[in-house]
């Protein structure tokens, strides 16, 4: 025999001698073991293992009712999580809508001085106003004055043929 065939064989060996192994463990091995993985936070792994077991022993009940248990469990955890990270979320949504409003609070005050300045620089006061009425009536009177001296002295007189 060469040494691939060699190989092969003693791979194929392995592997039947491997696999009769696993089918040789009891059905309370795999309920131990999966037991054992759980209480140390690995779920998926005795999920796993359960689901092995299963394969072997598949008319075990303990095997059957703790690998329904733990996929509930497991499902309720997702949903627990998924929960979690939803409250979260809405919990930083409302932090950082809050301190929007906080800041929109806070602008508000400024916002309404500006306005209130503004206002007033638009508003004039009486005597503003009167002032600038004063220039404007003289400004016309010194308008028509000048007008008034334009056609005097455009103007010939007129000569009485009488």
């Amino acid at each position: 025999m060469t040494v691939q065939k060699r190989i092969t064989v003693l791979g194929v060996m392995l592997f039947g001698i491997l696999t009769a192994a696993s089918a040789q463990r009891p059905a309370s091995w795999y309920f131990d073991e999966a037991s054992k993985i759980h209480i140390s936070g690995k779920t998926d792994t005795a999920i796993k293992l359960l689901e092995e077991g299963v394969g072997h022993w598949p008319y075990n009940p303990l095997i059957r009712d703790l690998l329904a248990q733990l996929r509930k469990q497991k499902k309720d955890q997702d949903k627990n999580q998924n929960q979690d990270q939803d409250q979260d979320k809405k919990q930083d949504q409302n932090k950082q809508d809050q301190e929007k409003q906080n800041q929109q609070d806070q602008q508000k005050p400024e916002q309404q001085k500006q306005q209130q300045q503004q206002q007033q620089q638009r508003q004039m006061s009486k005597a503003d106003a009167e002032r600038i009425l004063e220039v404007l009536k003289n400004n016309e009177k010194e308008v028509q004055r000048k007008l008034r001296q334009q056609k005097a002295a455009g103007r010939p007189k007129a000569e009485k043929d009488w």
